[in-house]
């Protein structure tokens, strides 16, 4: 029988080793997926949030939080850049559930605009264009699964959408997906 030299099986083990660490480097990023956002490239130039759309290509994104206002992108903290970088819309349609009636505040920063609906009505909006702004408005929620659906257009330059929430207008502020004890994102199936 032929010895093994040990020469070539450390240089094998090291092989290997370096081979796992660039397969684990290169895996795509991930995060739980509990907000589906349905993007959909417009082909003529979007002018206001409730013009007729015209899509040419769709996709969905799943993130784990609505948190996508960095460095003057549509951005993820760990997935990076989220969607095409002009002429498009954004759906984000989730059921919430709420443990008792209460109101909450809504604060959405959008870059440019966006419609906030609670089981198909809206609540808050801003249809045009505009730089990154903050709105505020409330809703009084009874206990149990309410329609969360909001929409986001994006016509060109900066772009930013994070959605927070919170049991009062002075917070404290939690970003939608995150857990909290006023609402929770129902689970859907991928």
């Amino acid at each position: 029988m032929k010895r093994l030299d040990p020469a070539n099986t450390a240089l094998s083990a090291l092989l290997a080793a370096a081979a796992l660490m660039m397969a684990w480097l290169m895996r795509a990023p991930g995060v739980e997926a509990r907000l589906p956002l349905t993007i959909e490239r417009n082909s003529v130039p979007i002018e206001q949030l409730d013009q007729d759309r015209t899509v040419f290509e769709r996709q969905t994104v799943w993130v784990d939080r609505l948190d996508l206002a960095h460095a003057g992108q549509l951005r993820h903290p760990v997935l990076g850049r989220i969607g095409p970088a002009e002429q498009f819309f954004l759906d984000l349609r989730v059921r919430v559930q709420v443990p008792e009636a209460r109101v909450l505040h809504f604060e959405i920063e959008s870059d440019d605009g966006f419609a906030l609906e609670l089981n198909e009505r809206r609540v808050c909006a801003y249809t045009g264009q505009r730089g990154l702004s903050s709105q505020r408005c409330r809703a009084l929620l009874e206990a149990g699964e309410h329609a969360l659906h909001l929409r986001y257009f994006q016509a060109g330059g900066p772009a930013g959408l994070r959605l927070r929430y919170g049991p009062s207008e002075d917070g404290p502020w939690v970003v939608l997906g995150e857990p909290s004890p006023w609402l929770q994102v129902v689970a859907e199936p991928r």
